[in-house]
């Protein structure tokens, strides 16, 4: 009964500190901006929220069949608890800097004697769509210049950059391929092992055709995401090419994973970036902020607000037998 009411105290306290910093985010947003668009009559056409909301669906799918996948080679789950554990990460990761948090949410719902696993499939996960992240960024640094996006950037500076991007693709692409290594050195982290209370090393049993195809579903998860960005993009007014649109978003996307926020912070950072970068791309500064407000709105707000309340499982061996 004690552990019963602790969890339902924590789940309330979880739950009201997530609705409360989604009302403090929205008061970020640039509403006279936003405003202006309304007043010219641009409208978001209906169909446009209704496909959006689909895709996030989608977008969410593509990242629970990337858990499940990665997790399936140590305990037994299924599709939904996937789903499950996901939205809980989400909703853990907003309360942190950067969304570190996010491997913890996961954590949380699954049993104790599996959690070091997961730490290390959580992780595995994260580091795949980071290189998603910049491969396409990448691709679109190199297209940018062509475009004229960035007239007043040096050429040099952005083979510097691209330098760079290619090099921490490499790195991250063999910490995944060779994860092991990266495990002994996360077990050694006296934190990591308070974190777990076990002393147990870290593995993860993946396959590389396991880990190949996870990779490959990274890439297509940002395939979905963007494109809900440009769908929003166009439906808020703003009326570039949709190739310009999506090096706009590939490049602000990057931006983003490098500069170093905190939950009271990020949907600002977010912002700047989209308006910094893509700003040049139309005179419709207001469309381009409610775009990015939007996206964020319906792929991680949504989420969160409901997997707030998610039960967590009962560490023990009746935690298994749920699951199989």
């Amino acid at each position: 009964m004690v552990r019963c009411a602790s969890q339902t105290a924590v789940r309330v306290l979880v739950g009201l500190l997530a609705y409360g910093f989604v009302l403090y985010r929205l008061t970020l947003a640039d509403w006279a901006l936003l405003g202006q668009m309304f007043a010219q009559g641009r409208w978001l056409p209906l169909l446009t929220v209704l496909l959006v909301l689909l895709m996030m669906a989608a977008v969410w799918a593509v990242e629970a069949l990337k858990w499940l996948l990665t997790t399936r080679g140590f305990m037994p789950t299924s599709f939904a608890l996937s789903w499950r554990a996901v939205w809980y990460g989400v909703a853990v990761g907003l309360l942190s800097p950067n969304r570190i948090g996010e491997p913890l949410g996961r954590m949380a719902q699954v049993p104790q004697r599996h959690r070091p696993n997961a730490l290390a499939a959580s992780v595995w996960c994260a580091m795949g769509q980071q290189l998603a992240t910049l491969l396409f960024g990448g691709i679109a640094l190199g297209l940018c210049y062509p475009m004229g996006l960035v007239p007043d950037v040096p050429v040099w500076m952005l083979g510097v950059a691209a330098g760079a991007i290619a090099l921490a693709m490499c790195v991250l692409l063999t910490a995944m391929l060779r994860y092991g290594l990266l495990l002994d050195w996360l077990h050694r982290r006296r934190w990591v092992r308070r974190l777990l209370r076990a002393d147990e090393r870290l593995s993860l049993p993946l396959a590389r055709p396991t880990a190949i195809t996870v990779i490959g579903l990274s890439l297509f998860k940002y395939v979905i995401f963007s494109t809900q960005y440009v769908l929003l993009l166009r439906a808020f007014g703003v009326d570039a090419p949709f190739a310009e649109l999506y090096v706009g978003v590939a490049l602000s996307y990057l931006f983003v994973t490098f500069v170093p926020s905190v939950a009271a912070t990020e949907l600002a950072v977010r912002l700047g970036a989209a308006l910094a970068i893509m700003g040049p791309l139309s005179q419709n500064q207001g469309g381009v902020a409610a775009a990015a407000l939007a996206l964020w709105a319906i792929n991680m707000a949504l989420p969160a607000l409901m997997a707030v309340w998610f039960r967590w499982p009962v560490p023990s061996y009746r935690a298994d037998n749920q699951i199989s």
